[in-house]
This record gives structure tokens, C-alpha cells and sequence, in this order.
């Protein structure tokens, strides 16, 4: 049943926004590192530690930013696919702008999404 609702919100979902910040980087071996940077505003609590791992993991499921992520993975990669730039990486990262501190573990939501993974469910989006 909770599966049932998910799918339900998940397909009642708008999102609209854009890409913050696009870095492509070069390097060795002629393929680039993809940088997806997103900027966030949510209040997690008052406290730094209120913008750990687990509040961020659970920001991202309830504000469905992995979604948000995700598509603009796909688009990052269709971009670089019609430049002629060979991505090996690509990485999202969701700054939580009022728990960015010295520490790096806090503030920051990373997802490393595997170039090959996005490549497979562009296939099976759009299929030849």
C-alpha cells in the first residue's frame, strides 16, 4: 500500500527549477567529470548537526529532489553526448546553504550516479 502511494505522489509530482551551476572538467584519458550543483535553502534545524547525512537523505526523499536530480543527470549527459565530450563521471551535489561549514560532511548531499547507469535509462526512455 505504501508502495501504491508513493507511486501515485511520485506521478502527481511538478518540478521545475533549473540546473545552479554546470562544471565539466577534463580529465586524463579524454573523458571529463560532470559536477551537478544545486543550491538549497531548506531549514533542517538550528543546529550544524541538524545538516548531517541522515536529515539531508531524508530532505531529498521528502522535497523528491533525488528526482530533480536525476533528470538533470539525464540532461547533463545528453548534453555532453551532442558536445562530443565523453563524460566518466558525474556528480550531483545539493548544497544545503544554512549547514555548509568547514566540515564536509555536513550541508552537502552527494549522489555519484554511474555514466553507464544513466546511459541504460536513457536507453529505456528512449528506445532506437
Amino acid at each position: 500500500a505504501a508502495l501504491e502511494k508513493m507511486d501515485v505522489e511520485l506521478a502527481q509530482t511538478r518540478m521545475k527549477g533549473a540546473i545552479d551551476m554546470l562544471a565539466i572538467l577534463d580529465v586524463q584519458g579524454g573523458k571529463a567529470d560532470a559536477y551537478l550543483i544545486d543550491y538549497k535553502s531548506n531549514h533542517l534545524g538550528d543546529k550544524l548537526g541538524d545538516y548531517g547525512a541522515p536529515s539531508l537523505n531524508d530532505s531529498v526523499l521528502r522535497s523528491r529532489y533525488f528526482l530533480q536530480a536525476l533528470i538533470y543527470a539525464q540532461a547533463t549527459l545528453r548534453l555532453a553526448d551532442s558536445s562530443g565530450v565523453e563524460l566518466n563521471a558525474l556528480h550531483c551535489r545539493y548544497f544545503y546553504l544554512r549547514g555548509v561549514c568547514a566540515d564536509p560532511r555536513l550541508g552537502i548531499w552527494r549522489w555519484d550516479i554511474p555514466v553507464d547507469a544513466l546511459r541504460r535509462l536513457d536507453a529505456a526512455l528512449l528506445p532506437a
